[in-house]
């Protein structure tokens, strides 16, 4: 299990760095969400995002770590910043789609992004987003 993994472990509390949780607080942008989700697992230390070694594998989000375009560096794993976040809440949660769906690590910068989409196209996230641009019930 990744730092990352560890980060979102605790549910209904705020981040402790930058005291985020999206109960309270409007999202971040995808990638400003993924550079900040980096940062935690690096323990804060913004040069340890760029030296990061970590593969495709183990992590979707690397390629997207520096929150500004994309890493080339590597051979891409032909996924967007918002299909990259999914695939890292899956891996957090043991690739059970079921605990991505009920997870209640809303202090965790990726929460808002979970089910690979922005939180105003989902049908949930419009909801609880408390009006910030939620959609009218069908």
């Amino acid at each position: 299990m990744s730092a990352s993994a560890g980060a979102c472990a605790a549910p209904g509390r705020r981040d402790t760095v930058t005291g985020y949780d999206y109960r309270y607080d409007a999202p971040l942008p995808p990638s400003q969400a993924i550079r900040a989700h980096c940062l935690e697992c690096v323990g804060g230390e913004l040069a340890e995002v760029l030296r990061c070694t970590a593969t495709n594998e183990e992590c979707p989000l690397w390629r997207y770590r520096s929150g500004r375009g994309k890493d080339t560096s590597r051979p891409s794993n032909g996924l967007t910043r918002l299909q990259a976040i999914r695939q890292e809440c899956l891996r957090c949660m043991g690739g059970n789609k079921q605990f991505v769906r009920e997870c209640a690590s809303s202090h965790c910068h990726l929460w808002p992004y979970r089910f690979g989409c922005r939180p105003k196209d989902h049908p949930v996230l419009s909801v609880r987003s408390g009006g910030r641009s939620a959609k009218p019930a069908r």
